[in-house]
C-alpha cells in the first residue's frame, strides 16, 4: 500500500441546520487520481474547503508532513476581479505571507505551549499553510502552460473580469498545474473549456505523479482521468476502487443489495410487529404472563434487526419534462453571409445556415470562436452584425445564458421564476425546484446569493415552467450533478421543439445533438452528429 497523503477521521460538517457529514472517514494515497462525486448539496465543495481550513468542522483532516498542496477552487470572487492575473497572483502570495506571520506571532507566546491541544492544532494549521503553492508561483511556467492551452497571450494583461469564462478557467488551471504540487485539488476544472484544452488537462493528469482530488460531472473526463471514485452518500464517503465505468456498475449492484436488505428487514419487522400485537392482545384478554413474555421476546427480536439504509432516502432521482412547442412553421433561423466583428477582430466571416423545426444543434469550436455570440443572435440579444439573420414568425424563445446576465441579482428566486407565468401557484413552482435538487427553503433568497450551479438550476426551472418553441442553452450542464445531467438529456430528447446549445460535455453532446455547427477560423461547417461522436 502506498503512503497516505491525506487522512480524514470522524469528519463532521454542518451547513446551517443541515448535517452534511457524520463521522466520515477517508484515506487518500500517493498517486491516487480520485473523482469526488455526489448529488448537488451533499457537501463536496464544503469538504475541500475544509481541507483548506477555509471552513470550520469537527473531526480530523490530516495532511501528511512535507506534502505540498494546490487548490483550484470555484472562486466566485475571481469572476469579477478588476486586476490583471499577475496582480491577482501577487495578492494571493501576500495574503499567504500575512497569514503565516500571524501564526509566527502566536508561536512567540510562551503561554501557548501550556495548552497542548491548542498548540497542536495551531501547528497543524501552520503546516497546511506552509504547504500551499502560492509561496512558489512561477509566472514563466504559468505562461508556458497557457500557451499549450491556446490562451491568447495578448489577453494576459487585461483585467480578469473582462475575460471569457474559458479564459478564466485556463488561468486557474495554469496556476495550479504549474505548481507541481504533491497533492492537487480541482473543483469543476472542465467548465467552459474547449475540447483541445480538456484533452491537454486529461493527458497531464494521467501522466502526472501527483495525487489528484477532482470534483467533476463531466462523465467522459472522469472516465479518462480517474482510477478511483469517492462518492459522498448518506453523510459518509463511499469508496469505489475502480474506474468510472466499473463504478456505475458497482454502485447499481450496491444500491440493489441495500434496497433488498432494507425491504427484507422491514418485511420481517412488520411480521414481528403483527405477531407481537396479537400476543399482547391475547395476554391482555386472558391475563397470561407467559403470553406477555412471548410478546416481549418478539419485540426484542424486532429491535435486534437494527436500522438499514434505504437508498431511496439519500439518492434522488429526477424526471424532467419541457412543455412541447405548438409552432407549426418549418423555418426557425436562417443566416446568409452573416459577419460579426469585435473592433478589428472578425470572428464570423460570412457564414450561412438554416435551423429547422425540431432540429437538435450543438455549436462547437474553440474558446472565443463566437459560439455564445451566435447563440445571443438567435436569442435576439445581439443585432450588431452584417449580412442577413432571420427568425421565423411568432416563435417563442427560451434562453439560458452561461454568464447569467439576464438575471437581476437583486431579484428573489421566486420573483424570477414567476416571470415565466404570473398565474403559477407557489406550490407548483416549489415542486419544480425540488425536481431540480434546489433547496425550496431558499425561494426568497436574492439571486446574488446563489452559486453558479444554483443559478443554472433555477434558469432551467424557468424554462420548464414556460412553453417555448426554441430552447437556446449556453453550457447547460455546468455545475449540475450527473443525475441531473442525465435527466436533462432525457427531457431534451423527449421535447417537441427546437434545441440549439453550446456544450463541452462530450457525452451530453453525443446523447442530444443531431447536427453539429462547427466554427473554425470564422467559418461554419455543418456536420452530422451521428457520424461524429466524441469521447
Amino acid at each position: 500500500m502506498s503512503e497516505v497523503v491525506l487522512r480524514v477521521r470522524n469528519f463532521e460538517k454542518y451547513f446551517g441546520d443541515k448535517d452534511l457529514f457524520d463521522k466520515a472517514n477517508l484515506l487518500i494515497h500517493k498517486g491516487d487520481k480520485i473523482t469526488l462525486l455526489g448529488q448537488n448539496g451533499v457537501g463536496k465543495t464544503s469538504f475541500i474547503r475544509c481541507i483548506d481550513n477555509d471552513l470550520d468542522f469537527s473531526g480530523e483532516i490530516e495532511l501528511s508532513p512535507g506534502v505540498t498542496i494546490s487548490f483550484m477552487e470555484q472562486e466566485k470572487s475571481f469572476e469579477n476581479i478588476p486586476k490583471t492575473f499577475s496582480h491577482y497572483l501577487e495578492d494571493k502570495k501576500n495574503v499567504l505571507l500575512e497569514k503565516l506571520s500571524v501564526y509566527e506571532i502566536q508561536f512567540a507566546d510562551p503561554n501557548l505551549y501550556e495548552d497542548v491541544p491548542k498548540y497542536e492544532k495551531l501547528l497543524e494549521d501552520f503546516g497546511k499553510l506552509q504547504s500551499r503553492s502560492e509561496s512558489n508561483i512561477d509566472e514563466l511556467k504559468i505562461k508556458e502552460i497557457l500557451g499549450e492551452l491556446g490562451f491568447e497571450m495578448e489577453d494576459y494583461d487585461k483585467p480578469i473580469y473582462s475575460l471569457s469564462g474559458g479564459q478564466k478557467i485556463k488561468l486557474r488551471i495554469a496556476e495550479v498545474m504549474s505548481s507541481n504540487s504533491d497533492f492537487i485539488i480541482l473543483d469543476e476544472p472542465t467548465n467552459h473549456l474547449d475540447f483541445k484544452s480538456i484533452d491537454w488537462l486529461e493527458e497531464k493528469i494521467r501522466n502526472s505523479k501527483s495525487t489528484f482530488l477532482i470534483i467533476s460531472h463531466d462523465r467522459t473526463f472522469v472516465r479518462y482521468v480517474s482510477n478511483k471514485i469517492v462518492e459522498v452518500e448518506d453523510k459518509v464517503f463511499e469508496v469505489y476502487d475502480c474506474t468510472y465505468s466499473n463504478y456505475v456498475i458497482r454502485k447499481q449492484k450496491r444500491h440493489e443489495a441495500l434496497k433488498n436488505k432494507y425491504t427484507s428487514v422491514e418485511r420481517e419487522r412488520r411480521r414481528l410487529k403483527k405477531s407481537e400485537d396479537e400476543k399482547r392482545k391475547w395476554a391482555h384478554l386472558v391475563g397470561s404472563k407467559k403470553m406477555k413474555a412471548v410478546a416481549d421476546n418478539i419485540k426484542r427480536r424486532s429491535e435486534n434487526l437494527g436500522e438499514h439504509a434505504n437508498p431511496e432516502d439519500f439518492s434522488d432521482t429526477f424526471e424532467l419534462n419541457f412543455l412541447d412547442s405548438k409552432h407549426l412553421g418549418t423555418n426557425i433561423f436562417k443566416a446568409e453571409d452573416l459577419k460579426k466583428s469585435f473592433g478589428e477582430l472578425e470572428i464570423l466571416k460570412g457564414i450561412n445556415f438554416t435551423v429547422e423545426r425540431n432540429d437538435r444543434v450543438v455549436l462547437l469550436g474553440k474558446n472565443g470562436c463566437g459560439k455564445s455570440t451566435l447563440l445571443k443572435m438567435m436569442a435576439d440579444l445581439d443585432d450588431d452584425h452584417t449580412g442577413s439573420f432571420k427568425t421565423g414568425n411568432n416563435i417563442s424563445i427560451g434562453y439560458l445564458d452561461q454568464e447569467f446576465k439576464n438575471m437581476d441579482p437583486k431579484q428573489s428566486v421566486m420573483d424570477f421564476l414567476w416571470e415565466a407565468d404570473q398565474n403559477l401557484m407557489e406550490h407548483h413552482v416549489i415542486s419544480y425546484l425540488i425536481k431540480f435538487g434546489f433547496d425550496f427553503s431558499r425561494i426568497n433568497d436574492k439571486i446574488e446569493k446563489l452559486s453558479g450551479g444554483e443559478k443554472t438550476r433555477i434558469s432551467l426551472v424557468k424554462l420548464l415552467l414556460n412553453r417555448y418553441d426554441v430552447l437556446l442553452l449556453d453550457e447547460p450542464t455546468n455545475n449540475l450533478d450527473i443525475e441531473l445531467i442525465e435527466a436533462l438529456e432525457n427531457a431534451l430528447k423527449k421535447y417537441v421543439g427546437t434545441v440549439v446549445f453550446v456544450s463541452h460535455d462530450r457525452r451530453f453532446i453525443n446523447n442530444v445533438a443531431q447536427k453539429i455547427f462547427m466554427i473554425r477560423s470564422g467559418k461554419l461547417e455543418i456536420l452530422d452528429a451521428n457520424q461524429h461522436r466524441f469521447g
